[in-house]
């Protein structure tokens, strides 16, 4: 997502740039055919711009899927960067923008710096960014000048090295930050006591998952897991043996999911949640029942002996994710089945549908 917001600018610096060029030529050129070359290379500068700007849009609106993100990020970059570079390299031909070389070249080193700044963050963006700058005016110089400006050549070959080496410390600093932001952000979702997700992270990934499920109109579903008489562990054998407990129930959830999707959180004192996307009420109650077994079925250790404990949970199943459907409302109705669980005698599963 960063890098989608980095590569909004230039989808408008390649237009501000050009029509500024335009505006500068007309009035100076009276070459053959200058009218249908600026148009030409306008219209065609212009598309790949607004072309950018909907890839962008797809990036951002695909951003759950990070392959094809890169891809509509990476093919609008080098699409309208590429426009860019074929009509630098078009100047060093014998062609209507030959009188205004000096100045597109120029152009083009300043939209180099700018943009490898830009793309720092990631080497594959920036080196292929400037590549599709660059590159054309080479091959031009190479293989199609009669006689070739080996100046502009080593100009363009230097300075294409010295931005890849100028823009590795930035990439490796920014790389570092985002890093430790993110086991910040990490530490600061995550329940200290058991490792699970905190009620923090719980209420915002539980908002994203409706959103997720009302544009693909897919299955969600929420457990509530609270463990039986904990006050009476936490009298009898000390608060100690209260924390051992909740660990306990909390490796037992981790072992319970199978998929990355779905999400374990403590969300009070002795209550777990599951966040279930994308699975029908029968397999939501059938989660439930086997968390509930494992945990029945097993004994917390400690040095005073062995505790049995057992959970109650509630279970919410919307099939149908409407626009209707909010997270407060998931939560509620996990939590009126969760007593309901309670008060028919705990240890035991209650499945609310909608």
């Amino acid at each position: 997502m960063d890098i989608a917001d980095r590569s909004i600018p230039g989808v408008f610096y390649y237009l501000v740039v050009w029509f500024c060029f335009v505006y500068l030529f007309s009035p100076s050129s009276h070459q053959p055919f200058f009218i249908e070359w600026i148009t030409a290379l306008s219209v065609a500068i212009t598309l790949t711009s607004v072309i950018r700007a909907v890839l962008i849009y797809l990036a951002k609106k695909n951003s759950e899927n990070i392959h094809v993100s890169h891809w509509f990020l990476t093919a609008g970059m080098v699409l309208s960067s590429l426009s860019w570079g074929v009509m630098a390299a078009f100047s060093f031909l014998d062609t209507p923008l030959s009188p205004h070389r000096e100045l597109i070249l120029l152009a083009t080193v300043g939209l180099c710096g700018g943009g490898s700044l830009s793309f720092c963050a990631s080497r594959t963006f920036t080196t292929l960014f400037l590549m599709a700058m660059l590159l054309p005016t080479l091959v031009v110089e190479i293989f199609f000048v009669q006689e070739m400006h080996l100046e502009v050549v080593m100009i363009v070959v230097v300075y294409f090295m010295g931005l890849i080496s100028a823009t590795k410390h930035p990439c490796r600093e920014y790389m570092s930050s985002l890093v430790s932001y993110l086991k910040l952000e990490e530490v600061s979702n995550t329940d200290s006591l058991t490792g699970v997700k905190n009620r923090r992270f719980f209420d915002t990934q539980l908002d994203e998952e409706v959103r997720r499920a009302q544009r693909n109109q897919t299955a969600l579903s929420v457990l509530l897991i609270d463990a039986d008489h904990f006050k009476n562990i936490n009298d009898q054998y000390g608060h100690p043996a209260g924390d051992r407990c909740l660990v306990f129930i909390a490796e037992h959830l981790r072992q319970s999911v199978s998929r990355i999707s779905d999400t374990v959180a403590r969300v009070g004192g002795e209550e777990f949640a599951i966040i279930s996307p994308s699975i029908s009420a029968n397999e939501c109650t059938k989660l439930a029942e086997k968390v509930r077994k494992n945990i029945a079925a097993k004994a917390v250790e400690l040095d005073c002996g062995v505790i049995t404990i057992s959970v109650s949970i509630g279970c919410y199943s919307v099939t149908n994710v409407t626009t209707k459907t909010t997270a407060k409302q998931l939560f509620s109705k996990a939590d009126e089945a969760l007593y309901s669980a309670k008060r028919l005698g705990r240890n035991r599963v209650e499945t609310s549908l909608n």
